[in-house]
């Protein structure tokens, strides 16, 4: 399947037009900045613009290499799709790779959307005929006309998410323009600190840090780099780099929510073990010292990672460095930076230029053979680690987690550690859906729905504020949704439209559940109410529809997806929400990594964390919504009446 995965609360932009945004609104920012400092001052140096003869040529190298950068994203996406319509499953890095060709291939040649997307809705039978495995394995089996529609409903439910996130990765576009002299700044800047040695200012530091995005950053680190991150916050530094790299994704998450939950509380109200704490799992000096240092470290860090929007992963590699902590912030950022790969600062180079709508296709098609690059050392490692087991079967138990020889013989000291694989969560999927199946209920299939629905308002709204800081800066005529991405959105639209009707088609007893809804309301049965609506489950219900599936038989696995269920109920009322299922499912069958049930713990309450931020977030920006709304009728009102 190609499984796209949801939303999970994270803090990211959840679109292309939304950095575009954030982009433009810290462009206006500086500019009043630089108003406010030059008063009485010589006016700043403007760039010359480039000789007609110069833009021509960089015209024309710049369609080369769009018709390079078509014929290499044509065949890395016919390979992916073909092995994602054999039966595999995609790696994260696969998944992006993939996202990215396709959004490629739609913007280079807009019209393609009218194609595509319709020769793949027409072609779902044909799919599901002759590749099964495209679908859980629940759906297998089954031969009603109910079922055979509930599968192509899986199938459009699964593509549309996958246009939906192509749709997200999509740039706008600037008019006849593809050269960014901001990304070329930056690539100068990052040039001179890695290799030149030459110096730089405060405030350039500054300004480029907050561009190194943490997800950028740790896909490029190498392994070395990763296992001390993985030291220096406390996590377990053995396993393969996408493990690693899943630890430190998360534990990045946490440190954001955690940050953005300081902030709201105020330091004040922290008591000294918890400040200690929060020092400790920032990587800083935690014991021996005093509470106002431990109050300033910890100022300090907040003042880097939420207002000058540094991310948390430049901090704490500058602490990786061991660097003596009284040299100022700006030089302890310079020597990060200068640690960095290569790779980072050619993604980053082009993620500037995307915001921008100058799309570079030469430095586009030299990241996609970077990531190309990744995902073979990435295939090569599971290779290693998939013979690595088999030859430790033979001579001894199995490991939790290992990648090589020597993590091999550090790993098999201790008792092996209870672990969850992605098969175990595939088997709870397919639990769910028996039980959806019984009930006669689109539990997943309403829910994924749903999630479609939201990306889509938030990129449509993404929009309207894209339009709103275009007509302030003046950029209007410039600056636009490029065609590519407005046809898909329409398209996604009159998808979900479409797979509406076919739920009121299928949901036969929808009347039914409404009348015990009704009822149970009227008699308080508040856990029976629960367990109708869908929003959560039973474990013993669940663990039920777990033994009938065969893979399940075996004692010891059912005994792992037991405790790891026990662990999704919080409060212990023998219940799960199904929402907190959906999500741990996605996450962890994306990234094809195996955890404890005590990570999957963290991870719940991480969401549970970022869930309660991102309702925070909607409610300010609701408040803030109706605010203007009321100044706008203000002004309104005050208006007099030329009419009069």
């Amino acid at each position: 399947m190609i499984h796209v995965s949801r939303s999970l609360f994270d803090i990211k932009d959840s679109s292309k037009v939304e950095q575009t945004v954030k982009a433009l609104r810290e462009q206006v920012k500086e500019k009043d900045q630089q108003i406010g400092s030059s008063m009485g001052k010589a006016p700043a140096i403007v760039e010359p613009k480039r000789g007609l003869g110069k833009r021509i040529w960089d015209e024309l190298v710049h369609y080369y290499h769009g018709f390079r950068l078509l014929f290499i994203d044509v065949g890395i996406a016919s390979r992916l799709i073909w092995k994602v319509l054999n039966g595999s499953n995609l790696s994260r890095r696969e998944h992006k790779q993939l996202v990215r060709t396709s959004s490629d291939v739609f913007r280079l040649v807009p019209f393609s959307v009218f194609i595509i997307i319709p020769f793949m809705e027409l072609l779902l039978p044909v799919f599901l005929k002759f590749f099964p495995n495209m679908l859980p394995s629940t759906f297998q089996t089954e031969s009603s006309q109910q079922s055979k529609l509930k599968q192509q409903l899986k199938l459009k439910l699964e593509m549309a998410k996958f246009l939906q996130t192509t749709l997200d990765e999509m740039s706008v576009q600037a008019k006849g323009e593809s050269h960014s002299s901001r990304a070329k700044e930056f690539a100068q800047f990052f040039d001179n600190i890695r290799k030149s040695g030459e110096q730089a200012s405060n405030d350039e530091i500054l300004k480029f840090s907050k561009l190194f995005e943490d997800e950028i950053t740790l896909d490029s680190l190498t392994r070395p780099q990763l296992v001390a991150l993985c030291r220096l916050l406390e996590l377990q530094p053995i396993g393969t780099n996408n493990f690693l790299r899943f630890q430190l994704r998360m534990k990045l998450r946490s440190l954001k929510a955690d940050d953005q939950m300081i902030s709201s509380e105020g330091i004040e109200s922290l008591t000294v073990p918890e400040l200690q704490q929060a020092c400790r799992a920032r990587g800083m000096r935690a014991l021996g010292i005093t509470e106002d240092r431990l109050r300033y470290q910890l100022v300090q860090w907040l003042e880097l990672s939420l207002n000058e929007k540094i991310p948390p992963s430049l901090l704490l590699l500058s602490r990786v460095l061991y660097l003596p902590e009284n040299i100022a912030h700006a030089d302890q950022l310079k020597a990060t930076i200068k640690a960095l790969p290569q790779e980072v600062g050619t993604e980053t180079r082009y993620k500037i230029g995307e915001t921008e709508g100058k799309i570079d296709n030469r430095t586009k098609i030299e990241l996609i053979k970077q990531e190309e690059e990744a995902i073979k050392r990435e295939n090569e490692e599971e290779k290693r680690l998939k013979e690595t087991i088999s030859v430790s079967e033979t001579m001894k138990p199995t490991p939790t987690i290992v990648d090589n020889a020597t993590d091999l013989s550090s790993a098999t000291k201790d008792e092996p550690e209870s672990v969850i694989s992605t098969e175990d969560i595939v088997s709870i999927e397919d639990a769910i859906e028996n039980i959806a199946k019984e009930k006669k209920m689109l539990i997943l299939e309403k829910e994924e729905l749903d999630d479609i629905k939201e990306e889509l308002k938030d990129y449509k709204e993404d929009l309207t504020e894209f339009k709103e800081i275009t007509q302030q800066t003046g950029d209007t005529k410039r600056l636009k949704e490029s065609k590519a991405a407005k046809r898909l959105r329409n398209r996604v639209d009159k998808m979900v439209n479409k797979m509406d009707k076919i739920f009121a088609g299928l949901e036969t007893k929808k009347e039914d559940l409404q009348s015990q809804i009704s009822q149970m309301e009227k008699e308080g049965k508040e856990k029976d109410l629960d367990q109708v609506k869908g929003d959560v489950v039973d474990i013993n219900e669940l663990l039920e529809a777990m033994s009938k599936i065969s893979k399940v038989s075996d004692d010891a696995k059912l005994s792992r997806i037991v405790e790891v269920l026990d662990t999704m109920d919080i409060d212990h009322d023998g219940q799960i929400e199904l929402d907190h299922v959906f999500k741990v499912i996605e996450l962890i069958g994306r990234e094809n990594v195996q955890v404890t049930p005590n990570q999957i713990k963290d991870i719940i309450k991480l969401l549970v964390q970022e869930e309660k931020l991102n309702i925070a977030e909607k409610e300010k920006k609701q408040q803030q919504q109706q605010q203007q709304q009321q100044q706008q009728q203000s002004q309104d009102v005050a208006k007099p009446d030329k009419s009069a």
